[in-house]
């Protein structure tokens, strides 16, 4: 053994390793410009035509979630809505498929964001629509790259160098990442600020973290407010209220804009309408949605109400489970970082409506992880494979299955180290931390 650690720390064989990882990460570099900027350009349309639309709307001071006004913009923006009839046509053969009715009648893609959102991309909706998909596409890589960097910077990684470029690599090969920007979805405006808003959390910053957390939840509102709720647990109640501040406050201006009715269709048929698709066994919802309530509906097929059931059940043994680790909790340290990201995979779990390609935020909790890595699992191999296959499937699955798995795992990574350093306050957790380690 002893041999071959010598052998593995000769000169040669580092150079050499050196050279490997270099061209890997080169390679990564080259795909990730084909995969997420060239392919891209290929298919402007996809799901920013309804960000587009809702945006036109509230800028013309008329209800985003109004059907006939969406129409009038699909129809307006022809060029970019081909491939998406065709998308639409194709779920529309799933559904019957399941033996569910459909008219046929082509309708157009709904807005699902809260209205605030569709105020956010006001500057995109004056620009003809081809250009706003071009600067869209821009700046979901510059929230993407740049908020890796941030976590990067501010949690600082204590890996090795070759586990750095493995990490580097796993990231620009993201197949999650690719199907978001094949997608033009929103999920990179909010990773970029849940990461911002935690780092600045993290260095005492409440007035940028507010102001982050804001931005994330008028984006999807489903992972920041856990979040608030965990802060305003710890204490930090004054932080939680400039957030609900900003949250009342837009949301007056938009009922001034665009009136009540807009925001009664947002609360009570969009979300419960998306819930409703995400627990049926085939729409296009639900098999790219890791939550639990469709993980159940996937393979409880013909059996909804029973499948509901079954996830409600998971979902609240989830819950229960993150509330009791997060009592003994502690608001400041690396614990803090860990609590922070058990919220977030829990999120995830048991979230209304969240698709794949939000998963990216997953990488905040990993990065938690890996800031804390050598106090709590630098010899833990089960914590090393674990964390390898999370980086695996990130580079290679697109399965919703897949990161309800992944999802789960960082769940249970997360509380091993937690409990590291919490093992003498809770019983029962030495045990599980030996068993981890």
């Amino acid at each position: 053994m002893e041999k071959l650690n010598d052998f593995v720390r000769s000169s040669p064989v580092r150079t050499a390793v050196g050279w490997l990882l270099t061209v890997l990460v080169a390679a990564s570099a080259a795909r990730y410009v084909y995969r997420n900027v060239v392919l891209p350009l290929r298919d402007l349309d996809s799901d920013f035509i309804a960000f587009y639309c809702g945006a036109d709307a509230v800028l013309h001071g008329e209800n985003p979630y109004d059907p006939a006004v969406r129409s009038d913009c699909f129809r307006h923006n022809s060029a970019l809505y081909g491939d998406w009839i065709t998308s639409y046509e194709a779920n529309i053969a799933l559904m019957r498929e399941a033996g569910r009715e459909h008219t046929g009648v082509l309708e157009p893609q709904p807005y699902l964001n809260p209205p605030q959102y569709a105020y956010l991309l006001v500057p995109l909706a004056l620009l003809p629509v081809e250009l706003a998909s071009l600067c869209w596409l821009a700046l979901n890589h510059v929230w993407y790259l740049g908020g890796l960097l941030l976590l990067w910077k501010a949690f600082r990684p204590r890996v090795s160098l070759p586990a750095a470029a493995l990490i580097v690599c796993a990231a620009l090969n993201s197949i999650t990442a690719y199907g978001f920007f094949v997608r033009h979805q929103s999920s990179g405006l909010l990773f970029f600020s849940l990461a911002v808003a935690l780092a600045a959390f993290h260095d005492g910053r409440d007035g940028s973290a507010a102001v982050m957390m804001f931005l994330s939840l008028i984006v999807k509102p489903y992972v920041g407010a856990p979040l608030c709720l965990l802060w305003w647990a710890w204490g930090r109640r004054r932080l939680v209220y400039l957030v609900a501040a900003l949250v009342v406050i837009s949301t007056i201006l938009c009922v001034m804009g665009i009136g009540l009715p807009a925001l009664e269709d947002y609360l009570f048929h969009e979300i419960p309408t998306a819930f409703a698709e995400q627990t049926e066994t085939f729409t296009e919802t639900n098999i790219i949605t890791p939550s639990l309530f469709a993980l159940t509906a996937r393979y409880m097929p013909g059996q909804r109400d029973a499948a509901r059931v079954v996830a409600l059940l998971l979902s609240g043994g989830v819950v229960l489970a993150t509330v009791l680790v997060l009592r003994r909790g502690r608001s400041s340290g690396p614990s803090s970082l860990h609590a922070m990201g058990l919220v977030i995979c829990a999120a995830v779990l048991v979230a209304p409506y969240n698709r794949v390609y939000d998963m990216l935020i997953l990488w905040i909790p990993i990065f938690f992880l890996l800031a804390d890595w050598k106090s709590w699992a630098a010899e833990s191999r089960i914590a090393i494979g674990g964390l390898a296959a999370v980086l695996l499937a990130f580079t290679f699955s697109f399965h919703a299955t897949v990161y309800t798995m992944v999802c789960g795992c960082l769940w249970l990574l997360e509380v091993a180290a937690i409990n590291h350093e919490w093992e003498s306050r809770i019983p029962g957790m030495k045990w599980f931390v030996t068993f981890l380690r």
